[in-house]
């Protein structure tokens, strides 16, 4: 599940699949690099959000 995903990411996301779509060139290896920025992201959200959690429930 994409939950912890910026919205600035989504939003590059879109564009470069739109993009690749619309330039007929969305193969496997567009695939991968799309998966796995997406995996990064969401990696990258979900650790902000942590950091953050962690940091209002140490300092109330």
């Amino acid at each position: 599940m994409l939950s912890d995903i910026r919205a600035v990411d989504y939003g590059l996301l879109n564009a470069m699949l739109k993009a690749l779509i619309g330039a007929n060139e969305y193969g496997d290896a567009a695939e991968r690099v799309m998966l796995n920025f997406t995996l990064s992201a969401q990696i990258l959200g979900e650790d902000a959000r942590t950091r953050e959690e962690r940091k209002t429930t140490t300092h109330p």
